[in-house]
């Protein structure tokens, strides 16, 4: 006795050709595309600062106070074979001295995949940093001026 298989057609607003392209791509995809592991964790940090003597400086103190948002998330993807991984996370900073305020963004990737007799691993990252450097390197004294990288 022979069996079939009936997949119900799927009508998508734009027309019949979306639903077999649909049919199609799911009939074809492999068995271990669907077995996949995916998470998505992320966070909020707040925060309060202040700093009675921020330059460091014997005389002309410089106090600042100011609130600071860190935002993390990590998007992941993991199967038997491969693991997956984008984390991110957004820093704001704001002072009530401007020269102090920093937006720093990190981004990083990690790809690894597992063969029969050896592995493929992967990392990229991207940074922006905004941190403020205000030393003179030549006298080592700090100035009132912010240099942005």
């Amino acid at each position: 006795m022979k069996t079939k298989r009936m997949f119900p057609v799927c009508e998508l607003p734009v027309g019949r050709a979306s639903s077999l392209a649909l049919m199609a791509s799911l009939a074809l995809a492999p068995a271990g595309a669907w077995a996949n592991e995916y998470s998505f964790e992320y966070g909020v940090e707040a925060g309060y600062e202040y700093n009675d003597n921020v330059r460091m400086a014997p005389v002309d103190e410089l106090s600042i106070s100011g609130g600071r948002v860190s935002i993390p998330a990590t998007l992941a993807s993991r199967s038997e074979r491969m693991e997956a991984s984008l984390d991110g996370e957004l820093i704001f900073s704001r002072f009530d001295e401007d020269s102090y305020d920093s937006d720093d963004q990190d981004l990083e990737g990690k790809f690894k995949y597992l063969f029969e007799r050896g592995e493929l691993e992967a990392n990229a990252g991207y940074r922006r940093d905004s941190t403020r450097t205000s030393e003179f390197l030549d006298t080592g004294v700090v100035g009132a001026a912010a240099t942005r990288r």
